[in-house]
């Protein structure tokens, strides 16, 4: 009996044409969200690789990843980029490593269909100097990538301990900062003072301002960070001023509000 296909082919060229759909690039985003059991493994794939004894404080409570025992994460979100999150998240969307075209994010771009970057940036390439992120993939991110509460991480935590534990001060602090630079009237004024910096004259702000904001604590304080690698309201202070040069300020903060909605009520009041 003849026919135009068989099984086999037919399988085959649906893999083909679900592959080259896949490297085609940001053009049809997923439908729905990633499910809690999606995340669960891409956090755990991040953890395995990471290194707790830099960047991770490891003097009070802590979740269990593996081998590995997690405190309070100390490095924020340039740690983050510089972990293997976007490694995993690049893997789980079948991806190869960035060429020339990608970025070390392309793997979330692939995922979500949408860009990383605004087209002001050039390209769809990081930028030391300063990056105008996409608030399309900033909202996507928030309304796909914020699992439940009681998602489970691993046999023995969920994503509320993980939260509590590794990302709670972290994540208090950037919203915080916003908020107090706001309240005290003074956020036009250091950001128009961090336009006039360079490059390395920006990075080094964020050692300087807001040493007296009480949003410092032990894990900021100098005899415990010496070098300044710590994320505290002066980090968090130079972060909201590159989104106020990208225009993305409320994107993130909707972002930040979304996941205390989920995880953090008191924040949330506080804001």
């Amino acid at each position: 009996m003849k026919s135009g296909i068989s099984l086999k082919g037919a399988v085959a060229l649906t893999l083909i044409i679900s592959a080259a759909s896949l490297f085609a690039g940001p053009a049809n985003p997923w439908k729905s969200e990633l499910t809690g059991r999606e995340i669960s493994f891409i956090f755990r794939c991040a953890l395995l690789k990471e290194d707790p004894s830099w960047m991770w404080a490891n003097d009070g409570e802590t979740i269990r990843v593996g081998a590995h025992e997690f405190g309070h994460l100390l490095g924020a979100a340039q740690h983050i980029r510089y972990s293997a999150l976007p490694t995993c998240i690049t893997h789980y969307a079948i991806l190869d490593y960035p060429s020339e075209e990608r970025d070390y994010f392309h793997g979330l771009s692939a995922l979500s269909g949408i860009p990383i970057f605004q087209e002001r940036q050039g390209s769809q390439i990081y930028s030391n100097e300063i990056n105008y992120y996409n608030p399309t993939l900033i909202s996507w991110i928030k309304d796909n990538m914020i699992p439940d509460p009681n998602t489970p991480l691993t046999l023995e935590a969920n994503f509320q301990k993980l939260y509590d534990i590794v990302a709670k001060r972290n994540a208090r602090i950037l919203a915080y900062t916003l908020v107090e630079l706001k309240r005290s009237g003074d956020l036009k004024k250091h950001y128009e003072k961090y336009l006039e910096l360079n490059g390395q004259g920006r990075v080094d702000m964020k050692h300087t301002i807001l040493r007296d904001s009480p949003l410092q604590d032990v894990y900021s304080a100098e005899q415990n960070d010496p070098y300044g690698y710590n994320f505290g309201p002066g980090h968090a202070a130079t972060f909201w001023f590159r989104r106020e040069m990208d225009g993305t300020t409320e994107d993130v903060m909707e972002l930040l509000k979304a996941v205390f909605q989920r995880y953090d009520q008191e924040a949330l009041s506080q804001l």
